[in-house]
């Protein structure tokens, strides 16, 4: 379903908040200085913009999905992943866009992908 939303950067988000297990606002706060796509590795971490929920950086292999997810985004700098005005995500208006989506596709709510649940999934 997400792949068949309009909005392009969702399908890559659940992607790689699912391979990475991830939460929305990590996943949303994801900046290229956190990716060595030579180490195939992300390391997620605080800074004066986020703060991730333990406080810990955490260091967490990229899968070859995930790798040619980010080396096909069309961008190298700042956030990873960006709406379709190219700003950032924000883990709020994502949640609306991700229950949305499961509502058009007359997805079941057990599986809606809420706030914080991404990574739950996994």
């Amino acid at each position: 379903a997400a792949e068949r939303s309009t909005q392009p950067y969702l399908a890559p988000t659940i992607r790689l908040g699912f391979d990475l297990a991830l939460r929305l606002g990590e996943v949303c706060a994801m900046k290229w200085s956190w990716i060595d796509l030579d180490r195939e590795v992300v390391i997620v971490k605080s800074d004066d913009t986020f703060s991730t929920k333990s406080g810990v950086e955490a260091v967490k292999p990229l899968t070859k999905a995930c790798v040619a997810i980010l080396k096909d985004l069309p961008h190298r700098e700042g956030h990873v992943l960006r709406n379709n005005k190219g700003r950032s995500n924000n883990s709020s208006d994502l949640s609306l866009v991700i229950d949305l989506s499961r509502r058009g596709f007359n997805l079941p709510t057990r599986i809606a992908v809420e706030h914080h649940k991404i990574r739950s999934l996994k």
